[in-house]
């Protein structure tokens, strides 16, 4: 969009296998965008400070940069404080926000909800909305939470999508399904239907049971791919529904991710909402996805079935009829690739600072 992009993050990132770890301070470049690397205040509660998302040299950073406009990665931001601040010296620049909280995420419990959030939250979220323009909730369930929970005003909240990055959408789709299917069956052929999922996998994510309905499917063609990083007390569970069907890859970049769901027949993600969830439709994959209430956004015109019960046999019974239905397949395989353009950033880009 011709902006000069500077990204100021904490210092957490994801190692070689997928899993939180803290990189240096300081600059560096992703992709040639500036990102800059602040540590957790050391006083006076160093605990705390990480807790509340305090930095060092928060303030001091923005301006350094002088931006036109700032938005804000979560509400949940000790250092707030800082950006009112800046704001206040330079009202002309443009303060945009967005939450990623909501009740299945966030606030499960009395004292998460109650002090966390309906206190701490609240009280940080009030400083971001009275200097910004919008907080976009990245979900409809979130757009509720920001209003019920953080009492956000109603003409401050909007809906701003999660999605793919629509330019970075390889073009040799069937080229990348061939790759895969070498690498996976050691063979050329292409006559298996291919089911992909994965994320950050938990008991609540449900994929073990995706793993049974696809073991007690008779057909041998289809075959279930998992990616992603198994939590450490899951791993046991998880490991037992392993089989000749399940082909289970571990972590993988997002460009590798990308490509395991361009080479999918089908995209299934049966439990608690993930990115991908958004990713998947902008990628344009038939696809199924758990219901809850505030999250069935997916369902654009038919290009999903969602999930009502935990249960394997529900699982079971729509993927079959994907895989033995043909003309049901292709109509939800039309319907995925119109609304797919829902989710292109290039258009969520513009929306999330007012374009």
């Amino acid at each position: 969009m011709g902006y000069e992009v500077v990204v100021i993050a904490s210092r957490i990132s994801f190692d070689a296998n997928g899993k939180y770890c803290l990189i240096s301070s300081g600059v560096d470049y992703d992709a040639d965008i500036k990102v800059i690397r602040l540590d957790y205040k050391k006083r006076p509660f160093p605990f705390l400070n990480k807790r509340l998302r305090r930095y060092n040299g928060t303030l001091n950073c923005i301006e350094q940069e002088k931006p036109d406009i700032i938005f804000i990665h979560g509400t949940s931001f000790g250092d707030a404080t800082c950006i009112a601040k800046y704001k206040k010296r330079n009202p002309n620049t443009i303060i945009y926000a967005d939450s990623h909280a909501d009740w299945i995420n966030s606030g499960r419990n009395w004292l998460s909800l109650n002090i966390q959030h309906k206190v701490i939250w609240r009280f940080t979220t009030k400083i971001i909305t009275n200097i910004s323009e919008k907080v976009w909730g990245t979900l409809p369930i979130r757009c509720d939470f920001l209003r019920e929970v953080y009492k956000v005003p109603q003409n401050k909240i909007d809906y701003l999508p999660i999605g793919v990055d629509d330019l970075k959408i390889p073009t040799n789709k069937s080229e990348i399904r061939a790759r895969i299917i070498n690498e996976l069956f050691k063979t050329d052929i292409d006559d298996v239907f291919l089911i992909v999922t994965g994320g950050k996998i938990d008991s609540r994510k449900n994929i073990h049971l995706l793993m049974e309905a696809v073991t007690k499917i008779a057909s041998t063609k289809v075959h279930l791919v998992v990616f992603g990083t198994v939590l450490p007390d899951f791993k046991p569970f998880f490991e037992n529904y392993l089989n000749s069907k399940i082909h289970f890859v571990g972590w993988c970049t997002p460009k590798v991710t990308m490509d395991y769901m361009i080479a999918a027949d089908l995209v299934c993600f049966p439990g608690t909402h993930s990115t991908l969830w958004e990713q998947a439709v902008g990628l344009s994959c038939p696809a199924i996805f758990k219901y809850w209430k505030g999250i069935d956004h997916i369902n654009v015109s038919g290009n999903c079935e969602l999930l009502y019960k935990d249960s394997v046999e529900e699982i079971k019974s729509i993927i079959e009829r994907f895989y033995n239905d043909k003309e049901y397949y292709y109509s939800k395989l039309k319907c995925a690739k119109e609304s797919s353009k829902f989710f292109y950033y290039s258009k969520i880009a513009r929306q999330a600072i007012g374009g």
